[in-house]
């Protein structure tokens, strides 16, 4: 219940703002104050602004318009003191208030890819343009993060985790989600999902390349003699078919590689070749045979004998190592009479 501002009588109101019982108060109550407030107008006619000091015609002859624009009456002093002060006493109301213009605009960003763009080219020109104009911005910056992250964000997240791991079954929930998660993403997209975990695994063994090399080379020092022989042999025991088919390949491709102008003695030449490779070592194509971008052929000038696991590492690849070791090795290569002399 109020009582009303002209006759004094109790009345519910229908909102808040309400303060006449009646109509016929509220106009008897502006003919009083109108004659009043008139004595309070200031002069018609172009003003100054009080904020820029520019001058400007009011669109009414009120005392409230003493500003040119809205953008001048917000950076007023008497203003801005009112709101930081207004703030310092509501702080819980700015917060909550905040939060829901954070979750409005995440929500429509969501949901419109203009509008996140236009906010993300906003938030890219305003640290742009800080970057340029404030010295030390990002030193500044990159401080901040560091500290946020030793004194609130990492220690929340240990609590958060540590508080969670204590619950039974809470870590087997988490990599089931995770699961899920990544198998509705392959589902949805599979190709982009590979395609985005091969980047990432080459991305990571570009800037890892010596690290992953040695933790390799450490495993495989320290295997038992034999262990990756037996490997090799158990795979080659479960992909036969595959295994046939590599050997066609290559047999079809080293037949086609042998040039129908090669005489008996270049034959035999091979043979020796072959039969002359110590322990340990491969007879190697110098230029591969089904090489990437230049394929040899099989001829004795184009044999040699490599170490095994460098044979191995070499592949079909024709780097520019092996381009020297071909003109090096091309004057003279095994000695024969003919055949084995290129230029």
């Amino acid at each position: 219940m109020k009582n009303c501002f002209v006759c004094n009588e109790e009345f519910n109101p229908k909102s808040i703002r309400q303060k006449y019982c009646s109509k016929q108060c509220q106009i008897t109550y502006w003919k009083k104050e109108g004659r009043k407030n008139k004595s309070k107008l200031l002069p018609k006619g172009i003003r100054q602004c009080e904020t820029c000091g520019k001058d400007f015609m009011p669109k009414q002859n009120h005392p409230r318009y003493v500003y040119c624009s809205n953008l001048c009456a917000s950076r007023h002093s008497n203003r801005k003191k009112y709101r930081k002060k207004w703030k310092e006493d509501n702080i819980e109301k700015v917060r909550e208030g905040q939060k829901r213009s954070n979750a409005k605009k995440v929500k429509r960003c969501r949901e419109d890819p203009v509008y996140r763009e236009k906010i993300n080219k906003e938030n890219r020109e305003r640290v742009s343009f800080k970057k340029e104009t404030i010295p030390g911005f990002r030193e500044e910056t990159a401080r901040k993060n560091v500290e946020w992250r030793e004194k609130v964000g990492l220690q929340h997240f240990r609590d958060y985790t540590a508080e969670k791991r204590k619950i039974p079954g809470w870590s087997e929930k988490r990599q089931e989600q995770t699961k899920q998660s990544r198998l509705k993403r392959i589902a949805k997209n599979p190709e982009g999902e590979k395609l985005k975990e091969s980047l990432r695994g080459k991305a990571w063994y570009s800037k890892n390349k010596e690290k992953r090399n040695a933790s390799i080379k450490k495993y495989r020092s320290n295997l038992p003699p034999g262990k990756t022989a037996q490997w090799t042999k158990n795979w080659a025991i479960k992909n036969r078919g595959r295994i046939n088919a590599i050997g066609s390949k290559y047999r079809a491709t080293k037949r086609n590689a042998i040039p129908p102008w090669l005489t008996n003695t270049h034959l035999t030449q091979i043979a020796l070749i072959y039969d002359t490779c110590p322990e340990g070592f491969d007879v190697d194509h110098i230029v591969p045979l089904q090489g990437e971008g230049v394929c040899g052929l099989h001829v004795p000038w184009n044999l040699e004998h490599l170490e095994l696991q460098k044979n191995r590492g070499k592949g079909n690849r024709m780097d520019n190592e092996y381009f020297k070791e071909v003109y090096e090795k091309s004057v003279k290569r095994w000695g024969f009479s003919d055949g084995g002399r290129v230029g």
